[in-house]
């Protein structure tokens, strides 16, 4: 009975280790995938095509650092028209920082209806 009680204690524990560090590495693989997802930047270009006045409108918008810079133009013939402000995390905010106009959602920047992608 003492042998059959030892083999079953084994059996248990070895189990136990063997789902721990299955358990580990899972939790491990997560936590390398979530810290590299919260390491990639915003930082880049991101651009879109405005339809509805003409072939040839662009929305485009530049990421640098706390700083993003857009122009849009509604069709070929348009000059375009310019902004600038600031980033907080994944929200713009115009220059004075207090009214937001825009965020980052993966890798898409949204302002009002225009959006554009990376």
């Amino acid at each position: 009975l003492a042998d059959t009680y030892d083999n079953l204690y084994k059996q248990v524990t070895s189990n136990k280790t063997e789902n721990n560090y299955q358990s580990d590495v899972s939790n491990s693989t997560l936590d390398s995938k979530e810290s590299y997802q919260e390491e990639e930047s915003v930082d880049g270009t991101y651009t879109g095509r405005v339809s509805g006045a003409g072939a040839g409108g662009e929305f485009t918008v530049k990421i640098y650092g706390s700083k993003w810079f857009s122009k849009l133009r509604i069709n070929a013939y348009d000059q375009g028209t310019s902004e600038s402000g600031l980033v907080k995390g994944n929200d713009l905010y115009d220059e004075s920082g207090f009214s937001k106009v825009g965020y980052i959602s993966g890798k898409t920047v949204t302002m009002g209806r225009f959006s554009a992608t990376k």
